[in-house]
């Protein structure tokens, strides 16, 4: 979600952010370029998992253990077809704004 602009309702983080709102701005311009060989690209956030990391750095709870995010993505990438690509989406399938 740190790559999300509509999401951004604190502020901060301004390098981590444009990193990730840069990479969106690739797998955009990927979806685009692959769309005429019919290549689905979606963007794909795994939610905030839990890591050792953040909760060594910050005390930080992840709203998602890593085994149920995984378990999620794949599920969704399962069921993903052609008419889902150039899509930003949460590991449950949801649209996710940009």
């Amino acid at each position: 979600m740190m790559g999300s602009i509509a999401e951004n309702q604190s502020g901060g983080s301004y390098i981590y952010r444009s990193s990730k709102a840069a990479l969106n701005m690739v797998m955009k311009g990927l979806s685009l370029t692959l769309k005429p060989r019919k290549i689905t690209v979606v963007m794909l956030h795994p939610g905030a998992v839990l890591t050792e990391r953040q909760a060594y750095l910050s005390g930080y709870e992840g709203m998602v253990e890593m085994p149920f995010s995984v378990k999620h993505m794949i599920e969704t990438i399962n069921k993903l077809t052609f008419k889902d690509s150039d899509r930003f989406i949460n590991y449950d399938g949801e649209t996710l704004p940009w």
